[in-house]
C-alpha cells in the first residue's frame, strides 16, 4: 500500500479582495507557496476555521498577509499600519499556538514568521524607518518585489540549503522584528541589522521575512526553506525521531 503524503495546514487568506498592491501581490504569492509545498511531495490543505484540531496534520505554513494587530504583541496601532483583519488574525494566531503545542513543525513566512514571534513574545517595529536598504513595496498601486541580500548565520541549515551565506531575496514588508522573541536563534539579517530569519533550538521551526516563492529567486535559495521544513514534517511523520523526540517550545503569549 502506498504511504500517504504528509498532511500539511495551511491557513487560507481571508483579505484577498483588497485593491492595495501590497495585499495583491500576498494573496498571489499564497498559491505558489501551496505549489511549493506540493511539490515537497507533501498535501498542503487549506483551511479556514481558528478552531482547527492541528493534531491530524504534520506541519504547518503560515503565507504573508497583511499587518498582525499590533494589540498581539502588546502595543497601541500606529496610523501606518494597514489591513488589520481580526478574523486573519485568530485563524493565524490560533493554528499557529496549536501547532506549536502539538510539537508539529512550522514555516513561517513574512507575516506568518511576524506571527511566530509575537507567539514567543516579540515584537514588531510597525513602521520600519528608512535605511539604505529597502524592504517594502514603494507603492500601494504597484506590485513589485523589493530585493536585496541577507547574511545568514555561518554553518546554518539555511544557508546550506541555500547554497550560499548571502542570497539575493525577495521582500515586501513595512514591518518587521523589534525584540526577537523568547528562545528563538537568529539565523540571518539584511544590511541594515533586521532580523530576517530565525530558527528554534529544537528544530520544529523555521521563518523568514522574505518571500522564497517570488518568481526570480535563485532555485536553491527559493526551495531551501522547503526543503527545511519538509525533511522535519516527513522524519516526524514516520516516526524517526519518536525515541528522542526533544521538547517542543511552548508560545509565551496567546
Amino acid at each position: 500500500m502506498q504511504q500517504k503524503r504528509p498532511r500539511v495546514a495551511i491557513p487560507a487568506r481571508l483579505n484577498s479582495n483588497s485593491m492595495d498592491a501590497r495585499v495583491i501581490i500576498a494573496a498571489k504569492a499564497f498559491h505558489s507557496i501551496v505549489s511549493l509545498v506540493e511539490s515537497q511531495d507533501l498535501q498542503p490543505v487549506i483551511i479556514d476555521d481558528p478552531a482547527t484540531d492541528m493534531a491530524q496534520f504534520d506541519g504547518l505554513v503560515l503565507p504573508g498577509g497583511g499587518d498582525i494587530d499590533p494589540e498581539r504583541y502588546g502595543q497601541s496601532q500606529s496610523p501606518q499600519v494597514y489591513d488589520v483583519n481580526p478574523n486573519q488574525d485568530a485563524l493565524d494566531f490560533n493554528v499557529a499556538s496549536s501547532a506549536l503545542t502539538q510539537e508539529i513543525p512550522i514555516l513561517g513566512i513574512c507575516r506568518g514568521m511576524q506571527i511566530l514571534n509575537s507567539l514567543f513574545g516579540g515584537t514588531l517595529h510597525q513602521d520600519l524607518q528608512p535605511t539604505k536598504t529597502t524592504h517594502r513595496i514603494m507603492s500601494a498601486d504597484v506590485a513589485e518585489w523589493s530585493w536585496h541580500r541577507v547574511a545568514l548565520r555561518s554553518g546554518s541549515p539555511l544557508a546550506l540549503a541555500s547554497g550560499t551565506k548571502t542570497p539575493n531575496i525577495a521582500s515586501a514588508h513595512h514591518q518587521g522584528i523589534d525584540r526577537l522573541g523568547h528562545g528563538l536563534i537568529l539565523e540571518g539579517t539584511a544590511p541594515d541589522g533586521l532580523p530576517e530569519a530565525f530558527s528554534t533550538t529544537n528544530g520544529l521551526i523555521w521563518a523568514v521575512q522574505w518571500h522564497p516563492e517570488a518568481e526570480g529567486t535563485e532555485p536553491l535559495v527559493q526551495m531551501a526553506p522547503f526543503h527545511l521544513f519538509a525533511d522535519r514534517v516527513k522524519s516526524e511523520h514516520e516516526g524517526a525521531d519518536s525515541c528522542a523526540r526533544p521538547e517542543g517550545l511552548q508560545p509565551a503569549i496567546a
